[in-house]
C-alpha cells in the first residue's frame, strides 16, 4: 500500500513501535516514508545507519501515551485477583511469551516467596497460538506464590490493585504497560532494553536490571517488597514523569501537527 501510494503522489505515515529489525524490511521503510515516527529512540536505532542520517528529517520520536484521568480515583480489583490485605503484588502484564520473558521472574519465585512471604506473583494475560510451549515450559507455574489472573480488560482496575509492575522483556519498544503502571502511581522494575530505559528512571520510578541477573532482580523485589513507603515515593515519581512526557492527547497533538506541517509542505 506504501509503494502504491507513493507512485500516486500520496504521502506515507508510517507509525513504528517495535525494536526488534526486521531485516531487508528495514532497509526499505524511511525511504518510502514520508513521516517515520517512532515511540522510542530504540526503534529507531534498528534502522540503517546511513538512513537516521540521510532521512534524520523524517523520523520523530514520540514517546505512546496514556489517558491520565482513566487510572485516577479508580476502585480496586484485588479480589478478583485472589489478593489478601497483606499480600504485596508483583505483577507481570502483557502477553505471555518468550519475548515479555516472565520465566525470568517465575525462576527466582521460591528464593523470593521465602525471603518474602507476602509475595505474590501475579501473570495478567495468556499465550497466543505460538506461545503454547513457551507458557507449558516456564518453571513454578504451581508455586502458590504465583497467581495465573488470565486475560483482563480492566486495566485501570488492575494497576490500581497491584504494588508493583514488573516487565523483564528481551525486546520491548517503549512498553505502554509501564506508562499505565506510572500513571496508577505504581513503581516499575525493568531491564536495560529497547526502550524501556527510556520510561523507567533508575532509583527514581523504579529499578532496571539486566535481562539475566536474578540476584540484582531478587534484590530490588525484596527491597520494594519490604519497604511500602518506597514503594509509594517510587510510584508518586512516576506518576508526575506520566503526567509530564506521557499524556496521550498531548502526544497525538503532537503527531497531529507533524501530519498538518506534512500536508501544508505539499500545497
Amino acid at each position: 500500500m506504501g509503494v502504491s501510494a507513493r507512485l500516486c503522489g500520496v504521502p506515507v505515515v508510517i507509525w513504528d513501535k517495535l525494536d526488534k529489525p526486521h531485516g531487508i524490511l528495514d532497509w526499505f521503510q524511511i525511504p518510502l516514508a514520508s513521516l517515520n515516527i517512532v515511540i522510542s529512540d530504540a526503534v529507531s536505532r534498528k534502522y540503517p545507519v546511513w538512513q537516521r542520517r540521510l532521512f534524520s528529517n523524517r523520523i520523530h520520536s514520540i514517546y505512546d501515551g496514556v489517558f491520565l484521568n482513566h487510572f485516577a480515583d479508580i476502585p480496586e480489583a484485588r479480589e478478583s485477583l485472589s489478593l489478601e490485605t497483606s499480600h504485596v503484588a508483583l505483577a507481570m502484564i502483557g502477553s505471555i511469551s518468550e519475548r515479555k520473558a516472565q520465566d525470568r521472574l517465575l525462576r527466582i519465585v521460591p528464593e523470593l516467596v521465602k525471603q518474602c512471604p507476602n509475595a505474590r506473583i501475579v501473570l495478567v494475560g495468556q499465550p497466543d497460538s505460538h506461545s503454547q510451549k513457551y507458557y507449558h515450559t516456564l518453571p513454578n507455574l504451581a508455586h502458590p506464590g504465583v497467581i495465573q489472573a488470565g486475560f483482563r480488560r480492566d486495566m485501570p482496575a488492575v494497576m490500581n490493585s497491584i504494588d508493583v509492575l514488573v516487565i523483564l522483556s528481551r525486546q520491548e519498544g517503549m512498553g505502554l504497560v509501564i506508562v499505565e503502571a506510572m500513571a496508577a502511581g505504581k513503581p516499575v522494575i525493568g531491564t536495560r532494553a529497547g526502550g524501556i530505559p527510556e520510561v523507567v528512571i533508575d532509583g527514581e520510578t523504579g529499578y532496571l536490571v539486566e535481562g539475566d541477573d536474578d540476584q540484582a532482580l531478587l534484590d530490588r523485589l525484596i527491597r520494594l517488597c519490604q519497604d511500602a513507603e518506597l514503594r509509594k515515593q517510587l510510584g508518586a515519581a512516576g506518576r508526575r514523569r506520566a503526567e509530564t512526557h506521557f499524556d496521550r492527547e498531548r502526544q497525538h497533538r503532537r503527531v497531529l501537527s507533524l501530519m498538518e506541517e506534512l500536508v501544508e509542505a505539499r500545497r
